[in-house]
């Protein structure tokens, strides 16, 4: 990144200036820069040049020149040595977009529906049949609001049980295991009819009730919690109550841990009422690229090979999402992608990147802003991302740089004749 004391050209100097002397005085411009009144007129007259600290000082101060193009982009701004970089971005979105997942009535309360209690021993609720019609519509939403903080209670209670975290670690292992065959028997003896907790499975036969076997059950490990309280598939399939768990139980270690800890606000519990993310410190931020786009094929191009992101909670997906339930829990996948070269006033090269799942172009999963280090090796790099990303595209450079010339912009191999 070039310091505040790195120059702009003197044309440039000379659009700021003339532009903060417009709206104020050329004394006035005087005092914000720190400098004499001579040097200012210098400056608007072109026989000097503005620091990039100077610039800054004005551009808040007056906004940017009618000469300046300011581009407004949320995106992820990555070093030269992206690569890293993209990896560790994409685990920490994935992570935010469970976590907001989370906080959505959707998810929570469908999961809660296969949570089941003895609703006569909860604290305040009033059992349905024992109300009128009248009374049940009046009181139903308070009924709602305090049976499901009672069952996040019994979660929390139950999420923290050593046997209960060795239970999710060998579903974990289980369902992991690409040869055994995931039946509705074998959903129903991780949920109700087997012990787990020293299971093993080869050659794709799992071995349930082993000899080291202590026979605790799920509904037992509920049991220690509060009698009848249970984890039920409720109104989804086994596999999908399963995989929420999972997920559940991996977010709440990651929450625990050192590795996301920045991302909140306060301390959270996995099943507090709302979880409270702090955005400002998500890899996407609020950038304006001050400068002009140089290269802009408007084009989507294919990636060879799809690029499939890691899962945070170590969940891997298939070929194709085939429920709405699994674009939601999976990372982002990508095999289309565009191009854009920024060329900024202050000589700096930025390449922005779309990623998209589709060749529709409608909504893309993320955007990357990736900074050349050296512009005399604006296109060894631009090159380095194309092979990088797989694009399945013969690029001609001799096309890039007749645009980037035609746009302004800077070719080092040029000669150029003023």
């Amino acid at each position: 990144m070039n310091s505040s004391n790195d120059k702009l050209n003197k044309q440039i100097s000379k659009y700021y200036v003339e532009h903060a002397c417009e709206i104020s005085s050329t004394g006035q411009v005087a005092k914000e820069l720190n400098l004499e009144t001579s040097r200012v007129s210098e400056l608007k007259g072109g026989r000097r040049q503005l620091t990039i600290g100077q610039a800054e000082i004005l551009k808040q101060i007056y906004g940017l020149p009618s000469a300046s193009q300011g581009h407004w982009i949320e995106c992820e701004l990555l070093p030269k040595d992206f690569h890293k970089s993209f990896i560790d971005n994409g685990l920490t979105i994935h992570f935010i977009n469970l976590m907001e997942l989370l906080n959505t009535d959707r998810f929570m309360d469908t999961f809660l529906k296969g949570v089941s209690v003895n609703e006569s021993s909860v604290p305040g609720f009033k059992l349905p049949w024992t109300l009128s019609w009248e009374e049940q519509e009046l009181i139903g939403p308070k009924n709602n609001e305090i049976l499901k903080n009672y069952k996040l209670n019994l979660l929390n209670e139950l999420f923290e049980r050593d046997d209960f975290q060795k239970w999710c670690d060998s579903v974990f292992y289980l369902m992991h295991q690409s040869n055994i065959v995931k039946d509705t028997k074998f959903y129903e003896n991780i949920f109700h009819e087997k012990d787990i907790l020293s299971v093993i499975a080869e050659n794709g036969v799992v071995h349930w009730n082993v000899p080291t076997s202590d026979f605790k059950r799920l509904p037992m490990i509920c049991d220690e919690v509060e009698p009848h309280f249970r984890i039920l598939g409720g109104y989804e399939v086994n596999s999908r109550h399963i995989e929420k768990i999972i997920i559940l139980y991996r977010l709440k270690q990651l929450m625990e841990g050192k590795t996301y800890a920045y991302l909140f606000e306060e301390q959270n519990s996995l099943f507090s009422k709302k979880l409270a993310i702090n955005h400002k410190n998500s890899p996407i931020k609020e950038y304006v690229v001050v400068g002009k786009c140089v290269w802009d094929p408007d084009k989507l191009f294919r990636l060879q090979v799809p690029i499939i992101m890691n899962s945070v909670v170590g969940w891997s997906s298939g070929g194709d999402y085939s429920h709405l339930f699994e674009r939601d829990i999976m990372p982002n996948r990508h095999r289309f992608i565009t191009i854009r070269l920024f060329y900024t006033e202050t000589y700096n090269y930025l390449v922005e990147l779309k990623l998209f799942d589709d060749e529709y172009g409608a909504t893309y999963n993320r955007r990357l802003m990736i900074q050349v280090e050296n512009r005399q090796n604006v296109f060894d790099e631009l090159k380095g991302i194309f092979d990088y990303f797989k694009i399945e595209d013969t690029f001609m450079m001799n096309s890039v740089k007749r645009a980037v010339a035609d746009n302004g912009g800077y070719i080092p191999s040029a000669i150029y004749i003023d």
